[in-house]
């Protein structure tokens, strides 16, 4: 009789254990803020992870900020009573290519970050890392710009915590530029020198040994820091062709490389003149690379400014009926064909963005506005043009009886009927 009430017992406690259970397992992924959350795979570890996001969740933040909570709420058997439980991991590739998420805020208490856990995410700009981060996996933050450790302990650290390209030390990081770091004050350029590592000291001051700047990615700095040596990427090649180019912060003219600003002499002619001394900050250029490869590198003290700080001034330049602007970030397709924005293409020729292509204008390059008529596309001269011809005219009247000619040095029999640029008088001139 004893021993069946014992196994009747047994048997209870046993059922019990399994009910609870179920109970458990129907409670296996919780919606908090458009986060998910799920319990962690291994079964003696109560700890809960976060697994990824839903944009159409009705608690999905509409500015598409989230919150990465360290402990939430749940019914764990189900019976109604909820029970804190702690978060701790954000598993791999949990919010790969998520373009809703624009913001992040890691609660402390997050401990793992997964591989390539934020990779990809087009529209998130930063970063902050609380204190309790430990570990972070391979490409852990993609293509971010900057990732801020300045919360980590060094206890925490180690050697390949922010390597984005599951590189082992920061020789190995090569081309993979694109990673803006903010490090913690105990770190210095001694004792890790990662490029774009921007570090702080006891007083709170921000320097970098080597800033690369990537021309193909929107600004995006946070705070002001100071660089000693700046690089740009991608170097300028040589072909008969110019590129544009605005930038936050002031620099010399490359070596082999001739600089040209939009100017109009006193015959109104409109043309790009050579500068002379350093190329202005935050200021619209074109720039031609005379021999081979020219690399964009300089090594000064220069002031890397903040997006906003540099946005404020961008500046745009009027020469008669031509207005060139500069911009930091990216302008889509749509909204240059709708502004009637020209971009530079081969042979120099500055083409209208039309709503069918997929041109835009990149970041950290320049676009014109006309305030006359819309041609499909036109050329502006250069100051040094071959042949003794140096300056290049805006006409809309050019018939007349002078001779005209080809770049090709081909008479015409009459005026131009077709826009274009052509001599015409000892001078380019570009006809609409």
């Amino acid at each position: 009789m004893k021993k069946q009430r014992l196994y009747r017992l047994c048997l209870t406690l046993l059922l019990l254990v399994f009910a609870q259970g179920a109970a458990l397992a129907q409670v296996s992924r919780v919606v908090d803020g458009g986060v998910v959350y799920e319990p962690d795979s291994d079964p003696d570890d109560w700890d809960w992870t976060i697994t990824g996001i839903v944009p159409d969740d009705p608690s999905f933040p509409a500015d598409g900020i989230i919150t990465l909570k360290s402990s939430i709420e749940v019914d764990v058997f189900g019976d109604g009573n909820k029970e804190d439980v702690f978060v701790t991991e954000i598993t791999n590739r949990a919010f790969n290519n998520q373009n809703a998420i624009k913001g992040v805020t890691i609660e402390e208490g997050i401990e793992v970050i997964g591989e390539e856990a934020f990779n990809g995410c087009a529209n998130l700009t930063g970063l902050v890392l609380p204190s309790t981060i430990e570990n972070v996996g391979r490409n852990a933050f993609g293509w971010l710009r900057w990732v801020d450790c300045r919360n980590v302990k060094e206890e925490n650290w180690s050697q390949d915590l922010l390597a984005p390209y599951d590189v082992m030390s920061p020789e190995d990081l090569g081309d993979y530029n694109l990673t803006l770091y903010y490090m913690p004050s105990w770190c210095n350029k001694d004792n890790y020198n990662y490029t774009n590592a921007v570090l702080t000291d006891g007083e709170g001051n921000l320097t970098c040994p080597e800033f690369n700047f990537s021309r193909n990615m929107d600004y995006c700095v946070p705070y002001a820091f100071t660089a000693y040596k700046v690089t740009i990427d991608p170097e300028f090649e040589q072909d008969p062709y110019a590129y544009s180019v605005c930038l936050p912060f002031s620099m010399p003219v490359p070596t082999d490389a001739k600089v040209y600003e939009l100017r109009q002499n006193d015959n109104l002619d409109v043309y790009f003149g050579l500068i002379s001394g350093d190329m202005a900050a935050y200021t619209p250029y074109l720039i031609v690379a005379e021999t081979g490869y020219v690399e964009v590198c300089f090594e000064r003290e220069t002031l890397i400014p903040t997006t906003e700080d540099a946005a404020s001034k961008l500046s745009s330049k009027t020469v008669s009926d031509v207005t060139i602007h500069g911009t930091f970030k990216r302008i889509n397709n749509e909204e240059a064909a709708g502004n009637k924005y020209y971009v530079l293409q081969n042979e120099n020729k500055w083409k209208l963005v039309g709503p069918n292509t997929a041109v835009g204008v990149p970041p950290f390059r320049t676009y014109l506005t006309l305030s006359g008529s819309q041609p499909a596309n036109f050329q502006i001269g250069f100051e040094d043009a071959t042949e003794g011809i140096h300056l290049t005219e805006i006409t809309e009247d050019h018939h007349g009886a002078d001779a005209w000619y080809t770049l090709h040095g081909q008479r015409l029999s009459s005026s131009p009927s077709t826009s274009g640029i052509y001599i015409h008088g000892d001078k380019k001139t570009m006809v609409r």
